[in-house]
């Protein structure tokens, strides 16, 4: 299946060659309120310098492994909407397994009472996305921007603070955080009050088009993992500055194992046989005149992982006129899970 993406975001993935050492130059990397100045004014979101700080910190947040990141979150006294979705995962595991052998009784009991997630995912409910198989995502537009904006999506890059979600992307472009209800309520730009809102499109695995998702059960149904190639994107008028508009858009491939649980709905399972491989995929950007093609081939190292999440392209632009279609991509992508599960998807 082919898709175009259309309009794309201001959010700046750029695929720089970072080194995997452990992020010992934190401080370095982004310039943050102090903890005192933070606690005195209530902000609970990272605060960047500038766009390059917010981009080289997204690539080294993400290339850390759970505890490291876990670790990094603590010396910025900062807790990101990436740590809260990971707690609830192991909690939802913890949760599914303490049950596994619970009285049928019980376990039809609980079902009628609604009780079928962790309470840390129920009291965080508000923070995800959930799919219709019972699992969910972080409510960001990307699982690696979530590593670095709050619980409620907000971060803060030069004097703009960010509001990012699924499906949402708003800014407070004189920095006033007193506006951020106002924010989080908007529905359309107030260009008076410095309020900009854009718009995230997705195109690939997603409800906005109906396409699903190659699924790979195994024989006995307990098993299946899914994978995707997706883009993904938006963009944003941009009023106070010399181009109109900000775009950015990324195309990406993911893979998730999934187990079905007590309560008969899906949940995400650690693995080390997740992989998501494609052998070229072909990226045609309209409005750059480009065409490039990629490979990519994205494993957990041994490690046990519930799913793997990662881009194969980006590009950003500022023109004064959206351009559309931006970009267009195609191949086929593989995706291998656990029990032997697997499959493949044309896109």
């Amino acid at each position: 299946m082919k898709f175009p993406l259309s309009y794309l975001t201001v959010l700046s993935f750029v695929f720089l060659l970072f080194s995997c050492e452990l992020i010992e130059e934190n401080n370095n990397l982004f310039h943050s309120s102090s903890k005192e100045e933070n606690k005195k004014d209530q902000i609970d979101w990272l605060v960047f310098e500038d766009d390059e700080t917010f981009q080289k910190t997204i690539q080294k947040v993400n290339s850390l492994t759970d505890e490291e990141r876990k670790n990094w979150e603590k010396e910025q006294n900062f807790t990101s909407l990436r740590g809260i979705y990971e707690t609830a995962l192991d909690e939802e595991e913890s949760y599914i397994e303490k049950y596994e052998k619970a009285d049928p009784k019980l376990i039809e009991q609980m079902i009628k009472e609604g009780k079928t997630h962790a309470p840390y995912v129920e009291k965080n409910r508000e923070y995800f996305k959930f799919n219709e198989d019972g699992t969910f995502e972080p409510n960001s537009m990307t699982y690696q921007l979530a590593a670095v904006i709050n619980k409620n999506g907000l971060v803060q890059v030069g004097k703009e603070i960010r509001y990012y979600s699924f499906y949402s992307y708003k800014i407070i472009a004189d920095g006033d955080a007193s506006k951020i209800e106002q924010l989080m309520k908007a529905k359309e730009t107030d260009v008076k009050n410095f309020i900009v809102v854009g718009e995230i499109f997705r195109y690939g695995g997603d409800d906005r088009t109906g396409r699903i998702e190659a699924t790979c059960p195994d024989d006995n149904g307990d098993d299946k993992v899914e994978g995707d190639a997706y883009a993904v994107g938006s963009y944003i008028y941009d009023y106070y500055n010399t181009y109109s508009f900000r775009i950015s858009r990324i195309v990406g491939a993911k893979a998730v194992n999934k187990n079905k649980g007590i309560f008969g709905n899906w949940y995400k399972k650690r693995t080390s046989a997740l992989r998501t491989q494609c052998s070229s995929v072909t990226i045609n950007d309209f409005s750059g005149g480009e065409y490039y093609t990629t490979s990519f081939d994205y494993g957990t190292n041994g490690q046990l992982e519930k799913e793997i999440n990662n881009y194969v392209h980006y590009r950003q632009t500022n023109q004064p006129t959206l351009v559309q279609p931006i970009i267009s991509a195609s191949g086929k992508v593989y995706i291998y899970g656990r029990g032997g599960t697997n499959c493949e998807d044309n896109y």
